[in-house]
């Protein structure tokens, strides 16, 4: 299906054009053509720039790390070196549940909504969780970010492999969640 206004062809069925040509209601949509012009427009000006997939991979290697090393005293604590106590057996249950999700949506949440705009690791590397005017996100889109991270994990791990392929460097779940990771420019 060609669009009528920048003439790129579209897969069949397709909804709306990357210009922001609507096809069922044959309209520009302002908002999100404006949205967009707006934040290509704010990162071509800036000192900033859309971070890729290798510096995203390593924010999170180094976010991993820092969460398995802040758990080694909790750990020994509860005797999971070894297990002499049985702590393992009584605090899997817990772990493997929906609390150990719910626990790590929440820190990488409160992460993203700080002052950082991003966990330990992307403050490290310079990256940045950024909303479409270039302003810090809400804890509550934090966490919608977060879930949809999780729900593209879960169902569709090639939803990660955009960030390699699109203009703007952003996953399926910075889409869903109308989010931007940025990165000085070299």
């Amino acid at each position: 299906m060609k669009c009528p206004r920048c003439r790129l062809e579209n897969p069949p069925g397709g909804i709306r054009c990357d210009c922001g040509y609507d096809f069922p209601s044959g309209q520009m949509k302002e908002s999100y053509v404006l949205q967009h012009q707006e934040a290509r427009a704010r990162i071509a000006s800036s000192d900033r720039a859309w971070a890729g997939i290798l510096p995203r991979l390593a924010a999170v290697l180094i976010d991993w790390f820092i969460i398995v090393v802040a758990l080694i005293p909790v750990l020994l604590v509860f005797g999971f070196v070894g297990d002499p106590l049985g702590a393992v057996a009584r605090l899997r249950p817990i772990l493997e549940s929906s609390v150990g999700a719910v626990l790590g949506t929440l820190y990488f949440a409160a992460c993203e909504a700080s002052p950082w705009r991003g966990t330990p690791g992307k403050k490290l590397l310079a990256l940045t969780v950024q909303g479409s005017a270039g302003e810090r996100i809400g804890i509550l889109r934090s966490i919608w970010r977060k879930v949809c991270k999780q729900l593209s994990g879960l169902l569709f791990p090639v939803a990660f492999c955009l960030v390699a392929f699109s203009h703007e460097r952003r996953c399926l779940h910075d889409y869903l969640a109308g989010t931007w990771v940025s990165r000085p420019r070299r």
